[in-house]
């Protein structure tokens, strides 16, 4: 419904709107839910929770074990999910030293989404690819509702 507003311009009523989806359960500060999911959604965390899922490694293990992931990257993304509790790191007291990264229950708890989502990536990474290619081409992916 249209009316006027006051300086006689046409202004349109509110539309209620639908609120749906997962953060609708949350809390309302839910900032933290938000950031525990970006972490846990960044890639590096999948792929270095998803690596640890068959047991504990060493940093030179775990990084030869992840493809293209910069030793910033992986000291970066081991701190973080140690801070978090997913994961811990062991250092034993030998010549030359050994350091050893290992999933927490708390990570554990995690693996099977990790890597459902891992899997996911894997199945479906030709058809995201040729969307891609083709929305660089034709821009196909936009809809427009006719009115």
């Amino acid at each position: 419904m249209v009316g006027l507003g006051e300086h006689g311009r046409a202004n349109e009523m509110p539309t209620a709107r639908t609120i749906s989806g997962p953060c609708r359960a949350w809390p309302e500060e839910s900032a933290f839910i938000r950031e525990v999911l970006d972490r846990i959604g960044e890639k590096w965390t999948v792929l270095i929770i998803s690596t640890l899922g068959s047991g504990p490694l060493r940093y030179s293990d775990l990084q030869a074990s992840i493809p293209g992931i910069s030793q910033r990257m992986l000291t970066v993304t081991l701190k973080a999910l140690e801070r978090d509790g997913l994961l811990t790191r062991t250092a034993y007291a030998e010549v030359p030293p050994r350091v050893e990264y290992d999933l927490t229950p708390l990570g554990r708890s995690l693996l099977e989404a990790v890597m459902t989502l891992a899997g996911w990536a894997a199945n479906h990474h030709e058809e995201v690819a040729a969307s891609r290619r083709t929305h660089e081409l034709t821009g196909v992916g936009r809809q427009k509702v006719r009115g």
